[in-house]
């Protein structure tokens, strides 16, 4: 593994010996317009959406992730351009948790590949499925593997319900902004570690408030409604419930 989490990222570090898949990307003729206008860049004026929640930032807080992952994770800056959040997420006046995992964006087009499959994510995946088999030491041991790097000290769970919780937390901020989160969560919801219902009514603001994203309880909302347009044009489709 990578010894330094800041030296998975950015172009100095492309196709290092974690990466496993990922979208080779130049600037010029195969730049990533669309995912880099996410990133903080003081000098373009576009809105920027992709920040941490508070709810991930009390998450790395409640972890004593402080150290190189957490300051690879996110950005700290006071915007410069439009800003669009959910209500009172952040103080807009104040600094933001911007994404910063794809470091040399300038709001058009990036250098940086486009990290789609890495070993961290496949060693918290070893992880998760020995403890659902019961191997608890070979999971256990998988985890530390990560924590070790992030500089934190082995974890205290024992429990195959603990250490299932432990990996879930493990991954929330190992891999965060990398699309993992929601399977993720669909995973421990299906197998009983947690429920998403409860997890999204407890989802609050920087200021405490809660964000009411008031999911449904009986959890159609785990999947899309099929378009309008295509029901349309294929009278064999029906709607998916709930929609």
């Amino acid at each position: 593994m990578v010894g330094n989490f800041a030296n998975l990222w950015g172009v100095a570090n492309k196709n290092n010996v974690e990466s496993i898949f990922e979208l080779q990307a130049n600037a010029i003729a195969y730049g990533f317009f669309g995912f880099e206008i996410f990133d903080f860049v003081a000098s373009d004026g576009y809105p920027k959406r992709d920040i941490a929640s508070a709810n991930l930032i009390n998450a790395f807080k409640a972890a004593g992730d402080t150290l190189s992952r957490y300051q690879t994770t996110v950005n700290w800056q006071i915007p410069g351009a439009a800003f669009t959040m959910p209500p009172n997420a952040w103080d807009p006046s104040q600094p933001i948790p911007f994404m910063n995992k794809y470091p040399d964006a300038d709001g058009y087009n990036s250098p940086d590949d486009i990290v789609l499959i890495r070993l961290a994510d496949i060693i918290l995946l070893a992880a998760e499925a020995n403890n659902q088999l019961g191997n608890t030491t070979a999971a256990t041991t998988e985890l530390n593997q990560i924590r070790t790097r992030a500089g934190l000290p082995n974890t205290t769970a024992t429990s195959q319900s603990d250490l299932a919780m432990a990996i879930l937390n493990e991954r929330q901020l190992e891999l965060v902004f990398e699309c993992a989160r929601w399977n993720d969560l669909l995973r421990a919801d299906a197998n009983g570690t947690l429920n998403i219902v409860t997890l999204m009514s407890t989802q609050v603001d920087s200021h405490g408030n809660n964000l009411n994203y008031n999911m449904n309880p009986n959890k159609y909302q785990y999947i899309f409604p099929v378009p309008q347009q295509d029901l349309l044009l294929n009278k064999n489709l029906t709607q998916n419930p709930g929609y």
